[in-house]
């Protein structure tokens, strides 16, 4: 036999479509074109065909295509729009305090009012009434509550604050003021207890009294029978 020639139909489509010619036949009827998911027969070591219409594009989208607009990452760092704050923006029209100046003016129709209004402006105040004095900035100026002092790790591992405890403590004889201690004298009922001490030690010291000979229990009848080792003998 010579080399086996596959057709191009076998390398078209959906991988779980493509029929292998080299396999075993099928038997019976086969029907290639069934959407049954029953009926669909999968190869050996292949996954089972698809019972749904598939696109003929590989490249086809499921949902949403995703419209790209050349915008990168690299592109939005670079820039950047930093924040712009409010400080040159005016503050509001403050028409409480415009319609008062304006009823001081004697303006009374609506006419004269808005005409005060333009004329006139009155913003609201933010913020503080008075700014506070500027604040002399140094290199040597610590606002807030200034850290501790930096612990001395090589007095940690040779235990140099032990050292420095023992040296600024006083001695023990300084405290005691040098003077040993005098033993109480002794009382009535200290002599009394001391004395029955002394007794019950001596009692349970003393050897107890020897006790009566006693023979071993034996029946009456083997009393006077010798043992047969002592007869040897």
């Amino acid at each position: 036999g010579g080399p086996i020639r596959m057709s191009s139909s076998m390398f078209e489509g959906y991988s779980h479509n493509r029929r292998d010619e080299t396999a075993t036949p099928l038997c019976g009827t086969h029907r290639v074109g069934t959407k049954n998911a029953l009926l669909q027969k999968p190869q050996l070591g292949c996954v089972r065909g698809s019972s749904y219409e598939l696109p003929e594009d590989f490249q086809y989208t499921y949902g949403m295509a995703m419209k790209r607009d050349g915008m990168t990452a690299g592109k939005v760092i670079d820039n950047w729009v930093e924040h712009q704050g409010t400080k040159d923006q005016l503050p509001p029209k403050d028409f409480r305090a415009l319609n008062k100046s304006a009823l001081k003016a004697g303006k009374t129709s609506a006419k004269d009012v808005r005409e005060h209004m333009t004329k006139t402006d009155i913003r609201i105040k933010l913020g503080r009434q008075t700014q506070p004095p500027p604040t002399p900035v140094d290199t040597n100026t610590t606002f807030g509550i200034p850290p501790r002092p930096n612990t001395p790790v090589n007095n940690l591992i040779s235990h140099g604050f032990r050292y420095d405890w023992v040296m600024q403590s006083e001695l023990a004889e300084d405290l005691g003021g040098g003077k040993k201690s005098i033993k109480p004298s002794p009382t009535r009922s200290s002599q009394f207890l001391k004395t029955a001490n002394t007794e019950r030690r001596a009692k349970v010291n003393e050897y107890p009294p020897p006790l009566p000979p006693t023979s071993d229990w034996k029946m009456s009848k083997f009393k006077n029978v010798k043992s047969k080792v002592w007869a040897s003998q």
